[in-house]
């Protein structure tokens, strides 16, 4: 990517929109002025803000990570606005634009219109991020020299500027999720082991529904055998008391028909004494009639006695008299006869009237009896038929028991058919939660092995990178004319604990001399070797990150020199714009005597602010 301009406006010392123009290839010179301090010579000008603009622009916060309205120009009369545009290595043209009061970033592409990006999404675009940023373009008093930070400050900008804690962040993440899946996976033994505890306490409750149902079975059948029992002893209870009902009905009849004989022969004998009565009372009439004659030839004998004529009153004769008393005498005596006969025949007729009347007094008394026993028959049969009536009922009763057994479901069916539904889906249950239980074995497994092939893949990647940030350092120093001189590195190594030793130490080898830790050296070549460790850096995160971008900015490079060094090293630096095409510039006031720029710019400042002054 080729940077074209950078326009700064409300930024720190930058009233007024300043633009600086990155197109030409070269090298190039930042200079300073200060016209409201001129006792502080180039310094306090904004010389350093230019780069914490660019910065900022790209990252929001400078090159020391100052952010937010901290970069707001003091006396805040115009917006804070950074821009810089570019054109990207496939073709393309575009800006980056960030403001801050209101905050806003945003990046346009040439015929479109700016677009609200994320800071994710504007590092993915051009594949750099902060650290790699500053130790590719901005180097020297910006921020320090790679060599002259603390052995765990070179590892972290080491490892962020070429993205290598990107793999010991994914071995860590995959630790994270690893504690995350092994507690879910405990989680998921617990919920498994839970499901069997549960199964295994249906299986039981459905043995026991299983043996409540047998025994309702079997208790129902034994009820229906008992009530089928009853029932066959009812239906025998009802045929006997029918078969006695059919007895006493019988009897009863034989009774009817023996009361009907009886009571035609008692009306008969009736009869009979009736007519016999009507005989005796008309024989004792004649009787009497009998008795009255003879009582009354009685009477006339007895006048005779008068000598008078019983028939005409007139007095008799002997012979008359003696006539009359054998008439009379006669007479008595057929009448007594007659009277003797009737009344013999009379009692005969008596004795015949009370043997009939005995006979019916008999008639009587066997009907009388027929009449009682006829009761008590009707009076069993009702008693029977009561018994019959409820010897049914007791058999309806039965029957509506038995019918009440056989109608009655068995209450465990449901139970057992839910608790078997219920099984069953907990058995599915089940065999899904193991499977989910084996997957997260194998999830545990898989990330134990990442995290640990990651955390190897880092280490490696690292090693790998120091052998070729060697050979940048040791390339460097050939160009800067220190070609006896080496440089070796070390860093962190996994212990025999499985831990990891970290620290990222430098080694300087001097002619004659054995390799040396980079913290002992001091004088003249340490700056030398500040700025090939620079360039080494930048070359290898330009190489292993694809960082291509086409300015190079060095400040203060030339500190602690000697005039040759600095001639040498100017000399380096315009030789360097020229092989790697890129645009290189210094801050430094010392270069301004050596050398030959491409061009100049002066930052100045004075009551309007920070401005550029373009000097050739």
């Amino acid at each position: 990517m080729n940077l074209l301009h950078l326009a700064i406006q409300g930024f720190k010392s930058f009233k007024k929109e300043q633009i600086l123009d990155f197109r030409s290839m070269g090298f190039y010179l930042l200079s300073g002025s200060n016209q409201l301090n001129p006792d502080l010579g180039p310094n306090g000008c904004g010389k350093t803000s230019v780069w914490d603009a660019l910065s900022w622009c790209f990252f929001g916060r400078t090159v020391r990570g100052v952010r937010a309205s901290n970069v707001v120009n003091w006396e805040g009369s115009e917006l804070c606005r950074v821009e810089t545009d570019f054109v990207l290595d496939d073709g393309r043209k575009g800006f980056v634009s960030r403001t801050q009061s209101p905050n806003s970033l945003s990046i346009a592409f040439e015929g479109q219109e700016p677009k609200v990006v994320t800071q994710d999404e504007l590092d993915d675009l051009f594949g750099w991020d902060y650290e790699s940023f500053l130790n590719v373009c901005l180097m020297g008093q910006f921020n320090q020299f790679f060599f002259d930070l603390s052995p765990t400050e070179k590892l972290n900008t080491f490892s962020a500027a070429l993205n290598i804690e990107y793999w010991s962040k994914k071995s860590d993440e995959c630790r994270k999720k690893l504690a995350s899946v092994t507690k879910e996976r405990t989680d998921k033994a617990n919920d498994v082991s839970k499901i069997e505890g549960a199964i295994s306490s249906s299986q039981t409750h459905l043995a026991d529904l299983q043996q409540k149902s047998r025994e309702f079975a079997d208790k129902k059948q034994e009820q229906l055998k008992q009530l089928n029992d009853k029932i066959g002893l009812q239906e025998g209870v009802i045929e006997g008391h029918l078969e006695q009902i059919k007895q006493k009905k019988e009897q009863i009849s034989i009774l009817a028909e023996k009361w009907e004989q009886v009571n035609k022969d008692l009306i008969a004998a009736d009869e009979v004494v009736r007519k016999l009565q009507e005989e005796v009372a008309g024989l004792y009439a004649t009787e009497q009639g009998h008795l009255r004659n003879l009582d009354k030839a009685k009477q006339e004998k007895s006048n005779l006695k008068e000598k008078v004529c019983s028939k005409c009153g007139t007095l008799l004769t002997p012979a008359g008299s003696q006539r009359q008393t054998e008439e009379a005498d006669a007479k008595i005596k057929e009448m007594d006869d007659l009277h003797e006969k009737a009344w013999q025949a009379s009692e005969r007729k008596a004795a015949e009237k009370n043997e009939a009347a005995q006979e019916l007094k008999k008639a009587n008394a066997l009907l009388d009896t027929i009449e009682r026993e006829h009761k008590d028959r009707k009076r069993d049969l009702q008693g029977q038929e009561q018994l019959l009536n409820k010897a049914r009922a007791s058999y309806d009763q039965l029957l509506a028991d038995e019918k009440r057994v056989k109608d009655e479901q068995d209450p465990y069916v449901r139970m057992i058919e839910d608790t078997q539904r219920n099984l069953g889906s907990d058995k599915d249950h089940l065999e899904r939660e193991k499977q989910k239980l084996t997957d997260l074995e194998s999830t545990c497994t898989s990330y134990e092995t990442w995290a640990k092939l990651l955390k190897e893949l880092r280490l490696w990647l690292i090693e790998d990178a120091l052998k070729e940030l060697e050979i940048e350092v040791n390339n460097a120093l050939t160009s800067l004319g220190m070609s006896e001189w080496s440089v070796n590195f070390d860093i962190e190594r996994e212990s025999s604990t499985g831990g990891v030793s970290k620290g990222f130490s430098v080694f300087i080898r001097a002619p004659g001399h054995e390799p040396a830790p980079w913290e002992s050296w001091s004088g003249g070549e340490t700056q030398r070797l500040r700025i090939a460790g620079a360039i080494g850096l930048a070359n290898l995160i330009r190489t292993r990150r694809g960082v291509s971008v086409n300015l190079e900015v060095w400040d203060e490079p030339t500190a602690h020199l000697s005039e040759e060094g600095v001639e040498d090293l100017v000399n380096f630096f315009q030789n360097r714009s020229r092989s790697e095409q890129r645009q290189v510039w210094i801050v430094d006031h010392r270069s301004l005597n050596y050398g030959s720029f491409d061009g100049e710019v002066n930052v100045a400042i004075d009551k309007t602010g920070s401005h550029f002054e373009v000097r050739g």
